[in-house]
């Protein structure tokens, strides 16, 4: 190729209103209109990445697309993530930035770069999402240079420092409020009302679920009453949630079982009692004797799953008087601080939470009821 030749590149046909790709001399339509600039570029990226399909042909840093080894990484190798939705979202905007650059342009400046531009773009984003974002980027090199490589001069990605750990957590008044809230509970001129149409039952399952077990989001609004293939589930008989699916794997973000206490056992046999009713009343009027498909999951709207927790859990938590940092992983942290306060072993209790010791000793250590007791009476 020439050297003045140009990339390819995206030229927007204003006759028509479409994108086009134009790779010198050729041409290709990408079916997007003139405001669909973003799947242009992502079809743009795709197309660089298809260009140079073969991966055993380099190994040269220089002569690699980026573009083609996040494409590798999402073919090859997405499913198999801890969290293939969130991860999806980070190789659309890796491959919007990095996808016409090569492996050898990765450097500690065109990383900073990287993240001006994700700090000041149309939608901002915060330094947390830019380091997952680049951890993304490292995994799909780290996976190209284990599969297709090795690369011969394998770049560094550099990263912003990772936030400081959250430490706000629920105090038990803070809970009752939360929970109250929830549950449609509301103060008005000094005394306690209940508003009918604010009564969100499936949050109210949600909160009491993370405060005694202080599982993960995406676990608690998952997870069912009887054995699966896509989620966890309750064992009523054996006192334990177990937080993984049958037969999935695991990952850094481990789920170990966790054994249910007296508290939350009381509210999960009435759940089930009152979503078993539910089940019957359904089968009885459409007559029939198999079984309904709704009311599987612990935390649900009307029997139907929940994907999504955040108005129902913001309008509540503005009720109760929380501020903004109280966010549904505030559970998490609510219960690990709860068991250190209690006095509970590191090690049972980082078990049970499904966290490394050093991570529960670190984050939450000084909470813990023996919390340098000898020291300081030294």
């Amino acid at each position: 190729m020439p050297k003045n030749a140009l990339p390819p590149r995206l030229y927007l046909n204003k006759r028509e209103g479409v994108w086009i790709i134009r790779d010198r001399s050729y041409a290709k339509r990408t079916g997007c209109l003139e405001h669909e600039r973003e799947q242009a570029e992502k079809a743009l990226a795709e197309y660089i990445a298809l260009k140079h399909s073969n991966p055993v042909e380099t190994k040269r840093a220089d002569r690699i697309v980026i573009a083609q080894v996040l494409l590798t990484y999402s073919q090859e190798h997405l499913p198999e993530t801890a969290a293939p939705r969130s991860t999806a979202y980070g190789l659309t905007a890796l491959s919007k930035w990095w996808g016409r650059k090569l492996l050898s342009e990765i450097t500690k400046q065109t990383c900073r770069d990287y993240e001006t531009h994700r700090l000041n773009g149309k939608r901002p984003v915060k330094l947390g999402t830019i380091r997952r974002e680049l951890a993304i980027l490292l995994s799909a090199i780290n996976f190209w240079n284990k599969n297709y490589g090795p690369v011969d001069s394998l770049p560094v990605v550099h990263m912003p420092p990772p936030s400081p750990s959250r430490t706000r957590w629920l105090t038990k008044t803070e809970a009752a409020r939360l929970l109250a809230a929830a549950l449609g509970w509301r103060k008005v001129n000094g005394k306690n009302t209940r508003d009918r149409q604010s009564i969100n039952r499936h949050l109210a399952r949600m909160i009491l679920l993370g405060i005694y077990t202080g599982s993960r989001l995406t676990v608690l609004l998952t997870v069912q009453w009887e054995r699966n293939q896509r989620a966890g589930y309750i064992d009523l008989n054996e006192e334990i949630m177990y937080r993984k699916a049958e037969g999935e794997r695991e990952t850094k973000k481990r789920k170990p079982p966790v054994k249910l206490g007296r508290k939350i056992l009381f509210h999960l046999k009435r759940w089930k009692r009152l979503d078993q009713a539910e089940q019957a009343r359904i089968a009885a009027q459409a007559g029939t004797r198999e079984q309904i498909t709704f009311f599987n999951t612990v935390v649900h709207w009307h029997g139907f799953d929940v994907a999504d927790i955040r108005h129902a859990w913001n309008r509540a938590r503005d009720a109760a008087g929380l501020d903004a940092k109280v966010t549904p992983h505030i559970l998490r942290h609510t219960r690990a601080t709860w068991l250190m306060r209690a006095g509970v072993d590191i090690w049972e209790a980082s078990h049970s939470l499904g966290m490394s010791t050093k991570t529960l000793e670190a984050v939450y250590g000084h909470h813990h009821a023996s919390f340098q007791s000898k020291a300081a009476e030294v």
